[in-house]
């Protein structure tokens, strides 16, 4: 695959061929070109050699490569474009009842809620983290270490 973007600042081209890979979007023939617009719409188009998908954000360009997949399938041009309702999509991930979630297991749900347009995500914590003055604060319950937490911050960045 052939990846043309412009107008993102940040290096999108490793996570959308990790993201391609994880959920087996698209394939190696195809000629895609990711522009940013500073509109709140996803546009997504195929001409039959290539492909374009226009957004404001990461999270739009992983829905749209998540739609151009689908159409794909379906070996026809087309072109389609969605309007944002919200400025934000988010989703709270509660961790706070019985145990918490493995790192990868929190990475793979902010890559599968990226996959859907969502460029948020909220960490519902009573007693899951760990402080360090208060070596019994959540005992027994499991514990994000602060580093855990950044780790998190940063992934999620980077969709």
């Amino acid at each position: 695959m052939e990846i043309k973007i412009s107008g993102f600042v940040c290096s999108l081209e490793g996570t959308i061929i990790r993201i391609c890979n994880k959920f087996g979007f698209l394939n190696n023939s195809l000629i895609l070109f990711i522009n940013k617009t500073e509109d709140n719409i996803l546009s997504v188009s195929f001409d039959g050699k290539a492909a374009e998908i226009t957004s404001k954000d990461i999270p739009g360009v992983l829905r749209g490569i998540a739609l151009l997949s689908n159409k794909l399938r379906q070996n026809e041009r087309f072109a389609l474009t969605e309007k944002r309702a919200f400025e934000k999509m988010s989703v709270l991930i509660d961790l706070s009842r019985n145990a918490v979630l493995k790192n990868d297991t929190m990475e793979d749900i902010l890559d599968r809620i990226a996959v859907m347009g969502y460029n948020s995500a909220l960490l519902y914590m009573e007693d899951t983290y760990s402080l360090d003055d208060y070596p019994y604060f959540g005992y027994m319950r499991g514990a994000y270490s602060k580093d855990d937490l950044k780790g998190f911050d940063q992934y999620a960045r980077s969709l």
